[in-house]
């Protein structure tokens, strides 16, 4: 059964944000044999940017956002899936804001253990 991370967070005007910084379960658990790593992610409007690493490791190179306005839907908007994690790893998604006003990122992150 994975663990999965769901939230929206408003990213204010010109700023960036890791999302999963204070979420427990943004580690692969470290009794684990590792784990595999799945995003989704969508915002409320044109200026979002994100990418994600798990590790030290690029899982999703920085780019721009669905605008769907909502919570993810899997499997549509999955960005990336099954990225490989080792146990005592952390998953990290950089959300950035290119805009003069605030914006939601809306989230959706599962870590499966192996």
């Amino acid at each position: 059964m994975p663990d999965v991370i769901q939230d929206s967070v408003s990213i204010a005007a010109n700023a960036d944000s890791d999302v999963l910084s204070d979420k427990i379960n943004a580690v692969i658990p470290v009794d684990s044999r590792g784990g595999t790593v799945s995003f989704a992610f969508t915002g409320s409007a044109t200026g979002l940017e994100a990418e994600a690493y798990v590790g030290d490791r690029p899982a999703i190179e920085r780019g721009g956002v669905s605008t769907a306005n909502r919570m993810p839907r899997p499997p549509e908007d999955v960005v990336n899936a099954n990225v490989p994690g080792y146990a005592g790893e952390r998953v990290r998604l950089r959300v950035y804001n290119t805009t003069a006003g605030a914006l939601t990122v809306f989230y959706r992150v599962s870590v499966t253990q192996i």
